[in-house]
């Protein structure tokens, strides 16, 4: 999975970049949906959160998302059947094999509680009614253009 640009020239844009990316991620996510529909929301859902939407609200990612009401995310968030244990799971794969190192993610305290890291509730993403999936990166990125 995931596409190497290194020898390309010129270089890929940016939106490119980004887009395969996203696909990868949601390619990774997929199995944790049973149904397709709950998967094609869950892909509307993260658009919405990664969009310029200054607010990110039910009823704003529905606007961005082109739907007139925000019952959809809300479904997604209250009531869809998914495995919210082997999302966790996946994404954490994901960002350790990004960063380059498994020690980089820790778990954190509930989006209430400060971490031992100093971590305030807004780092937390809320992905549902108690599917909360909290990660702190104990180490600093690189610089832009730095390599590791």
């Amino acid at each position: 999975m995931g596409a190497s640009w290194s020898a390309s020239w010129p270089p890929p844009s940016p939106e490119v970049v980004w887009g395969a990316a996203f696909e990868e991620v949601c390619e990774r996510i997929g199995p944790v949906f049973a149904r397709s529909e709950t998967r094609a929301r869950a892909q509307v859902y993260l658009r919405g959160l990664l969009s310029p939407v200054e607010r990110k609200n039910g009823w704003q990612l529905a606007e961005e998302a082109g739907e007139a009401t925000p019952y959809a995310m809300q479904y997604l968030l209250d009531r869809a059947r998914w495995q919210s244990d082997q999302m966790r799971d996946l994404l954490r794969g994901y960002v350790c094999e990004k960063l380059g190192d498994a020690k980089a993610v820790k778990p954190a305290l509930s989006k209430k509680a400060r971490s031992p890291w100093g971590c305030s509730g807004s780092t937390a993403a809320r992905l549902g009614a108690s599917r909360t999936a909290n990660w702190v990166c104990s180490s600093p990125m690189p610089a832009h253009g730095a390599r590791a």
